[in-house]
């Protein structure tokens, strides 16, 4: 069994998100969202990967839409910005 190491991971994915790696921020997104709940911090990455084109960032932009988890409810806000 591998052991998870949240804090590494964390600082590895931000090094690359802040490089601009879109990737990155999206599996920050989803550390955030899947393993510590953090779902603001978690739609704030999402987005910032959606911005730049990253589909699997505007799907999971979605979810945190769809579930009301780190977003204000506004639907209209969010077909707005894609």
């Amino acid at each position: 069994m591998v052991e998870k190491n949240l804090q590494a991971a964390i600082r590895n994915y931000e090094s690359a998100a802040h490089d601009g790696h879109i990737e990155a921020m999206n599996s920050l997104g989803s550390l955030f969202f899947n393993e510590l709940k953090e779902y603001e911090q978690a739609a704030e990455w999402f987005k910032k990967a959606a911005e730049r084109g990253y589909t699997r960032a505007i799907n999971n932009l979605g979810i945190c839409y769809e579930l009301g988890y780190g977003v204000d409810g506004d639907w209209d806000l969010a077909f707005k910005l894609y």
